[in-house]
């Protein structure tokens, strides 16, 4: 584990550096302090490089008595190079809107996706990614992805890819207005 640092407004990854979270390390854009896991606020902007997160990865609020709710973060991927591993659950809650932050790069999940918008005033268009963003799939066991929003104009995937070695055991929700087999 590496020494605990704190950030209060917002992060940037070095152009074309690798930043690793181990657990352990306290990340902390919540008021609790406690949080490898949960950015509650500000920009995490990938800048070119690459971010691994050795746990869940929440864009949310964690609350005093453990629960989670919707965040005030923003996820900034606009470069081409930008990639991030969760080895974890990655949870979008974000109250504002992602048109035009998940452009460019890689979001690559070990575990589960979850787009939510738990705040009736927030946004549904939280996870809205396009240009040439990619979710790559590359967990080795049981996944599960989930939309609350799921819709062209509110959130959704641009590309998603899927190297499971057994897609048959990835769960898809709500996730597209529809899907067709060819």
């Amino acid at each position: 584990a590496g020494l605990p640092y704190e950030v209060t407004s917002s992060v940037i990854v070095p152009n074309g550096g690798t930043l690793v979270l181990e657990p352990g390390v306290t990340w902390t854009f919540d008021t609790f302090g406690d949080a490898l896991d949960v950015q509650s606020g500000g920009v995490l902007n990938v800048n070119g490089g690459k971010l691994i997160v050795k746990g869940d990865y929440r864009i949310q609020t964690k609350s005093e008595n453990g629960s989670y709710t919707i965040s005030w973060g923003r996820l900034n991927m606009t470069n081409e190079s930008d990639h991030i591993v969760v080895e974890g659950d990655f949870v979008m809650d974000s109250y504002y809107y992602h048109n035009g932050y998940l452009t460019a790069g890689i979001l690559e999940l070990k575990e589960n996706f979850i787009q939510k918008s738990t705040s009736s005033s927030g946004e549904d268009d939280n996870f809205n990614a396009s240009g040439s963003h990619k979710v790559l799939l590359s967990g080795t066991g049981p996944q599960t992805v989930s939309f609350e929003d799921a819709h062209n104009s509110s959130s959704h995937f641009n590309i998603l890819e899927i190297t499971n070695p057994d897609p048959g055991q990835i769960t898809f929700t709500p996730c597209w207005p529809a899907l067709v087999y060819s």
